[in-house]
């Protein structure tokens, strides 16, 4: 369209659309992103005097299309637009467009814009994405191709916009994100350091496409991406950065750059903004932290706490939220672009209706910034990856080297570049540097796991987080609310908005103490130092149990057990042999001391049998076996001891069928088969990377591994020959277990995948994948049959999936009132699973989800793994 003053318009004999305007608001004046200009338009004052600078008539000629139909849209958003003042959101806004907007955005892919017609497609059908960047949602078009992928923008403002096209060669790297809380977003990062983030329309569409992408054998140079296992290893053995460490760990917790909700968060080190001169050895100038931005200041903290205390407790049946310290967020779309506006300044336009914030609330000075986090009671922000990466250019940011107009402050100064401490010398890439070298100094190293327990691990949430202050919005935490099954529209966008203006927390990555970073002085030690494997254990509302080392000796456990019900007049107790596949459960508890623990003798228990269908409260009565008035009333009985079997922790050992091979592997990176009756080594691998579990193929041919590395490897157990290796996840493999037809892995990826194997490969394709759950996988188990296999989860729940249908045919949560992890899983027979969790409880559960059996071990230390093995009726 063309538009011209009316004035200046000559009669011709065209058609014209003439509209009278009471306001113009003018956006990017010479070229710049200023705030918007909001003009009144005004009438020229007499014939033939000079036309107004902002006239109130325009007449616009159309090019493109007729007049009647374009008046016909018009009309119709025109009548929309009335009503805006009517919509109460989003939602209904969205309702009202639709009928106009679906036609535009049904056009299909053009398949004129392949590169190369002879591409094969790999859709029937082009899939519907938006096209995420920071504030802003592209609708577009995506079709795969043998050898390229497209966006194509959907028509909806006929723009003709180019389509975005890149080979499969080029992608280094691809991560399945989250989006508005749910699990639709793929993120594609390419070798040009370019990244583009898709938003699909539901789960299954992001998995076909995430699944169609790996297939394409292009992508076999793919960059893995390390498991979290192997950065915290790397991180407490000082072979990687306190930088790099928490870039990593805000990558695998789903932070991306391109989204603002989830922005990578860094924490404030410094806080001395004053002093011409700073002394890094000096540990008065560093922030404490093992406490929140919000409890910093013992005063702030206080008024919280009372709020907090005044809050309705208890009362989300009835509606109201949970209680929380902090209303703000440390993290949120607002604060990231308060760092970056002299950066990104359209994006501030975007956020603030076309105007930037008042000139006292913006980025001035980083003093003053200090000083709002540690007294404002609405301002916790922490920092971002910016404050600290010494390889882009701070001038960027910090510097306004756009000359845009902030304002004046209330003292009548200027906003320009961000005045920097004394000890910057104004100078941008000092501020940098010195930075740079806080975050990596010997006090920082030696106290930032408190501040990883507190965003990324077991503080950020639950009974913890209120304990050490640190308690949000129930919205910001991953889970909260389960978009999917929200099916009114106005209460979806309500949440999709308190998302996206006040953030989100990381997904929860560790539900222990994280370990401390090694001394420098011992950043060299042997590969003995041990890790353990339940650290990485993730539950929102799990409880931590203190945990004692165990004496070294090898003790084993032999136990005589008993039912007891709350309502034994209605029950009959027999004495009998429990008829169970499996007799032998083997308890590795956290801390153990010894390489092995071999089987446990047998125990008869008593079974309840009852009359009608009335429910039993049970629980498991252990007898003592030792003498009375003992300490421990556990009898442990060492029947044999293999010593130095590895030189690092054991990660997980079996038997074979006869009992005559122990398999074990460790994080001292072998698996080694040995004998069970002397120790003599019978076979050896080394793979180079700690191992985290292993699996026998049920004819003990081959024996599958699984690694740090996001591998799985498959060996051959006669000759010790690498048979193949798979990249299964993106982080280490937590489980495998194997039946006659697929191997099962689960991943701390939370993922678990079901493969095809032969005797000479594993089919590189899954048959099945299961992408649904939110937290890691930590076991899994297969029956005796081959039928079904559990897989136990860091947030308390039990997924049941049948191998034959390759579904998930039940979902159990083993404790709904603390969510304790699944430690360990183990079918005892073919009806029925048993389960550990890191509360020391243990738990039988049978196919229909039902608990039928229950005790709280009472074990000193943390119960991680429990086996059982095929042998005679008896537990």
């Amino acid at each position: 369209m063309m538009k011209e003053p009316l004035e200046m318009i000559k009669e011709r004999d065209l058609e014209y659309i003439t509209l009278k305007i009471r306001i113009v608001v003018a956006m990017k004046e010479r070229g710049l992103d200023h705030p918007y200009a909001y003009h009144e338009t005004s009438e020229a004052t007499c014939e033939g005097a000079r036309t107004a600078q902002w006239p109130t008539v325009y007449r616009f000629r159309l090019l493109h299309t007729a007049v009647p139909a374009f008046l016909e849209n018009v009309n119709k958003f025109w009548s929309i637009g009335q009503h805006s003042h009517h919509i109460l959101n989003r939602a209904e806004e969205a309702a009202l467009l639709s009928p106009f907007l679906i036609r535009r955005l049904n056009q299909g892919f053009d398949f004129s814009l392949l590169v190369d017609f002879r591409e094969k497609l790999l859709f029937t059908t082009a899939k519907h994405v938006d096209v995420v960047e920071p504030l802003l949602t592209y609708p577009s078009h995506l079709m795969l191709t043998n050898k390229r992928v497209y966006i194509q923008p959907a028509k909806i403002n006929n723009v003709g916009d180019s389509v975005c096209t890149f080979t499969y060669t080029s992608i280094v790297q691809i991560h399945k994100r989250r989006h508005r809380l749910r699990q639709v977003g793929l993120e594609f990062i390419r070798n040009n350091a370019n990244t583009c983030f898709l938003s699909f329309q539901s789960q299954v569409d992001r998995n076909s496409a995430y699944d169609m992408v790996m297939s394409q054998p292009e992508l076999k140079h793919l960059i893995t991406l390390p498991g979290l296992s192997e950065m915290l290893w790397r991180w407490k053995r000082r072979e990687i950065s306190n930088y790099d460490y928490l870039l990593h760990l805000n990558t695998i917790s789903g932070r991306t750059k391109n989204d603002l909700t989830q922005y990578p968060v860094f924490p404030w080190v410094l806080t001395d903004y004053t002093s011409h001169e700073l002394d890094l050895s000096n540990e008065n100038i560093y922030r404490d932290l093992s406490k929140p931005i919000g409890a910093l200041n013992d005063d702030r903290l206080a008024y919280f706490r009372l709020r907090h205390s005044l809050m309705p407790q208890g009362e989300e049946a009835e509606g109201l939220p949970p209680a929380f310290l902090y209303g703000t967020h440390y993290s949120t779309p607002g604060y990231v672009l308060y760092y970056l506006v002299r950066k990104h300044p359209q994006f501030m336009l975007c956020l603030q209706n076309g105007k930037f914030d008042t000139a006292d609330r913006l980025f001035r000075s980083v003093q003053d910034c200090w000083k709002s986090c540690l007294t404002n009671y609405t301002d916790l922000k922490e920092l971002i990856p910016e404050f600290y990466d010494v390889y882009s250019s701070p001038n960027d940011w910090l510097c306004n080297h756009q000359h845009l107009d902030f304002g004046l402050t209330q003292d009548l100064k200027r906003v320009d570049d961000v005045e920097l401490p004394p000890w910057a010398l104004s100078d941008p890439t000092r501020f940098i540097e010195i930075n740079r070298a806080a975050l990596e100094s010997e006090y920082v190293s030696g106290n930032l796991h408190n501040w990883i327990d507190l965003i990324f691990g077991y503080k950020q949430q639950g009974e913890q987080a209120l304990k050490s202050d640190n308690l949000f919005y129930y919205l910001s935490y991953q889970g909260a609310v389960d978009l999917e099954n929200v099916e009114d529209p106005m209460e979806r966008c309500s949440l999709e908005s308190q998302i996206q203006e006040f953030g989100q927390t990381p997904r929860q990555l560790f539900a222990m103490p994280h370990p401390v970073r090694n001394a420098p002085q011992s950043s060299n030690d042997s590969t003995d130092e041990t890790m353990p494997d339940t650290l990485l254990i993730v539950s929102p509302r799990t409880r931590q149990r203190s945990m004692q080392k165990l004496d070294s000796g090898c003790t084993y456990l032999s136990t005589k057990d008993g039912v007891e019900s709350s309502q034994a007049s209605e029950g009959l107790f027999l004495q009998e042999r429990k008829h169970l596949a499996r007799k032998h459960f083997l308890f590795f508890p956290l801390d153990y001391a010894v390489d092995l623990i071999t089987s446990l003798s047998f125990c008869g228990i008593k079974k309840p049998v009852t009359h009608g269908t009335k429910p039993y409260s049970r629980r498991w009565k252990w007898n003592r076996l030792c003498p009375m008035g003992s300490a421990n009333p556990w009898c442990w009985q060492c029947s044999q001891v293999l010593d130095d079997i590895h030189s690092g922790e054991v990660t997980s050992c079996l038997l074979s069928r006869k009992e005559a091979t122990l398999y074990s592997t460790s994080k001292d990176c072998t698996f080694k088969a040995c004998s069970s009756l002397n120790g003599i080594l019978k076979q050896e691998i080394d793979c180079g990377m700690a191992l985290s579990c292993c699996a026998l193929s049920p004819n003990e041919r081959f024996v599958f591994l699984g690694c740090w590395d996001n591998c799985v490897y498959m060996f051959s157990v006669q000759s010790g020959r690498q048979i193949d290796k798979i990249v299964a996840h993106y982080d280490g493999v937590s489980a495998i277990c194997v039946t006659k037809n697929y191997l099962v892995t689960s991943s701390w990826d939370a993922i678990v995948k079901i493969w095809r194997y032969t005797i000479e490969s594993i089919v590189i394709i899954p048959a099945r994948t299961f992408t649904e759950w939110d937290q890691a996988i930590n076991c899994m188990d297969a029956s005796p049959d081959g039928k079904f296999v559990v897989a136990g989860s860091r947030n308390g729940r039990i997924y049941l999936i049948d191998l034959y249908q390759l579904v998930c045919v039940r979902e159990v949560t083993i404790n709904p009132t603390r969510y304790g992890d699944i430690a360990s899983l183990a079918f005892p027979d073919d009806t029925s699973f048993v389960c550990v969790t890191i509360e020391n409880e243990l738990i039988q559960v049978n196919l229909e989800g039902v608990s039928t059996y229950f005790v709280a071990l009472p074990i000193t230390g943390q119960v991680r793994y429990v086996y059982a093995h095929v042998s005679i009726n008896s537990i």
